[in-house]
This record gives C-alpha cells, structure tokens and sequence, in this order.
C-alpha cells in the first residue's frame, strides 16, 4: 500500500508538469507549507486569487499581506483533515483539477470533503 506523499509524487510520472516533485516540494518548503502525514500530504502557499493562472500555479512568489487565497498545488489523502493544518484562516482556496484553476469557499471545500474523501 502506498502512502500519500507516495501517491502525490506519483502525479509526476503519470500527467505532464512543469516542474519536478523534488522542484515543486522545495519551492513549497521555502515559500508555503508542505504537511506530510500518514494520512495526508499537502503542498500549498498563500497567492492572491486574482492574479493570473500562470502566477498562481506556477513558482511566483506573492507578498503574503496581499494574499487572500490558499492555493493548494498537490494533496493526496484524506483532504477531510488537511484543512485543519492551514497556517490561518482565508475565505477562497484554489487548486487545479484536469489543469484548470478553480476557486471554492474555504468552508464549501471543507463540507465536501468531509461528505467524501476525494
């Protein structure tokens, strides 16, 4: 059985990405939060939600005082306790699902993810 930090990095071999997992895990180091747990692993970062697509998935570095949403670049696992290990609170999350960026209430996100483990 895999882990999900296993799972996460898996994504690398399987869909077309711009950066390596290694690249993209010390970028979100350095300039986000990376969790990795038994029953989760999250990468992500504070971006501002009106800035361009190319800005918010890629390795453009915003001043955290601008910033009003959390972008979560890759997660893998039970998404239902991830969110209680954001740094803080903000009320627009954004992720990519088939590489196109979507945005979602912070709470409709957490409600959907404790009715499923998506």
């Amino acid at each position: 059985m895999t882990t999900p930090v296993e799972r996460a990095a898996q994504i690398y071999q399987t869909e077309p990405c711009a950066h390596t997992f290694r690249e993209d895990l010390e970028f979100y180091l350095l300039n986000g939060f990376v969790f990795s747990r038994p029953d989760f692993f999250v990468m992500g970062r504070p971006v501002v939600s009106v800035a361009s697509q190319e800005q918010i998935t890629g390795h453009h570095r915003f001043p955290s005082r601008g910033c009003d949403c959390w972008h979560i670049h890759l997660a893998a696992g039970n998404l239902a306790r991830m969110w209680s290990m954001l740094p803080w609170d903000m009320l627009i999350i954004s992720f990519e699902r088939k590489n196109e960026l979507r945005f979602l209430k912070l709470s409709t996100m957490r409600r959907l993810s404790s009715l499923s483990n998506i």
